[in-house]
């Protein structure tokens, strides 16, 4: 029996962390523009979204039809084994694929890599424009879609078996962690990072459910666990600073930087409670957490246009304008920023208002809803520990929902691998499962 501080975990998390990213924007540094009305309006609209996302949680632990689930006892190993070969074969090709190079271009890539450690802010600017540039509709584009897909799988499941593992496979995931995470250091990001950190974490909670009371755990893992957390803030910091030296060709001073109209105030309540040393990191912090939720009150002004169901992610606008030629991206809400000096693609904008492009901000709280029930349905399923598919899924809805204030990941970045496993993961419940109905109370 699965206890309910381990069932409640993973959203007490991410709700902490996204209450935290509100709290940093109400004493951020920067002055906002905004309104009292506008304010208060913000703060109404982000806390009833978080609850639909806790109550689509709770919904997802308390679901009234019952699945059971009864796959072979070897699935899980040897959906990992499956997808261990293909990640040993097609993980230096994928980084080169992912750099704009050929696939076999194996110097070009370790050149790349070797300049991003020594320049970050080009690095990172170097590879959103190869992302953008690199999407197509061919199949051999669906081919490497599909095995980004299932490689996705090895970490996660690893982690899981870990105990069950030999020396060799051991070896090969710590490997594959440290590549991935020196990759995503090198061209000037810290998605990867902190996503590994994410991923590492939740599924050793799975193995080890203890870790889930934090007053269990011992001296020496919490000490790791703040090292890490430490590391992994420093290296935010260095990247972003690296890319405001970039993008202004060394001649900045960080607090002379905006956003829009947000200008720093060196008063600021966090500055006087913290060393000059933090407030680069401070500044760095609120930029990158907090520009999303300023530009929802930007788009409040902005009439809704609908855009078929298409506009909440980087994929399906780029997809519509290949297949249609329309631009659809002009009649979003992050479009018509645009004009108010917003640029769409190199500003951020929260998956809030990406949501909000197809649904309305008033229909943003129901998506939020569905989320935080697939959420809690593949948590479920993956501390049964015998579902090959359900841990990638709650990794995908985990850093979708941690990343909501900056960016819509689990549908720009991840879409077509989230698809690919959702399918494979229904298919799989569809073979393996049967629904049956609780019988009436008395009976």
């Amino acid at each position: 029996m699965v206890s309910k501080s381990v069932l409640m975990f993973p959203i007490k998390i991410l709700l902490l962390w996204n209450i935290l990213t509100i709290i940093l924007f109400i004493f951020s540094p920067y002055e906002w523009p905004i309104s009292t009305e506008k304010f208060v309006l913000l703060l109404s609209f982000l806390f009833i979204s978080l609850y639909f996302l806790y109550l689509g949680y709770l919904a997802g632990l308390k679901n009234s039809l019952k699945f059971h689930y009864n796959p072979p006892s070897n699935l899980v190993s040897k959906w990992f084994n499956i997808s261990l070969f293909i990640k040993l074969i097609w993980i230096l090709p994928s980084y080169c694929d992912r750099l704009g190079l050929d696939l076999l271009d194996f110097n070009g890539m370790f050149l790349r890599l070797a300049f991003g450690f020594t320049n970050f802010g080009e690095s990172y600017a170097n590879y959103a424009m190869t992302e953008f540039e690199n999407t197509d509709l061919s199949v051999f584009f669906i081919i490497k879609q599909v095995l980004f897909a299932i490689t996705s799988l090895t970490i996660p499941l690893g982690i899981i078996l870990w105990r069950k593992l030999n020396k060799l496979k051991k070896t090969a995931i710590v490997t594959f962690v440290i590549i991935d995470v020196l990759f995503w250091m090198s061209i000037g990001t810290n998605f990867g990072v902190v996503n590994n950190f994410l991923t590492i974490f939740f599924m050793i909670v799975v193995t080890h459910p203890n870790l889930a009371n934090f007053s269990k755990i011992k001296t020496k893992y919490k000490l790791y666990i703040f090292c890490t957390l430490l590391l992994i803030l420093s290296l935010f910091s260095i990247n972003i600073s690296q890319r405001y030296d970039y993008n202004t060709d060394g001649n900045y001073n960080i607090y002379e930087t905006r956003i829009g109209r947000a200008k720093i105030n060196k008063e600021s309540f966090l500055f006087k409670i913290t060393n000059p040393s933090f407030h680069a990191t401070i500044i760095s912090a609120s930029n990158y957490l907090n520009q999303g939720y300023y530009h929802i009150t930007m788009a409040f002004n902005e009439n809704f246009t609908w855009t078929y169901g298409i506009g909440n992610n980087y994929t399906t606008l780029g997809i519509s304008q290949k297949l249609v030629g329309e631009n659809l991206m002009r009649k979003t809400y992050i479009g018509k920023l645009e004009k108010k000096g917003v640029d769409p693609f190199e500003n951020w904008h929260s998956a809030y208002l990406w949501f909000a492009n197809d649904f309305t901000f008033f229909g943003v709280p129901i998506v939020l809803f569905f989320i935080g029930l697939l959420f809690s349905v593949s948590w479920k399923s993956t501390l049964k520990l015998n579902d090959p598919f359900a841990p990638i899924i709650f990794i995908f809805c985990l850093i979708e929902i941690f990343y909501l204030c900056a960016n819509n990941h689990l549908f720009s970045f991840s879409f077509y691998s989230f698809h690919i496993l959702v399918l494979l993961w229904i298919l799989s419940r569809f073979n393996n499962a049967k629904r049956t109905i609780p019988p009436a109370i008395g009976s």
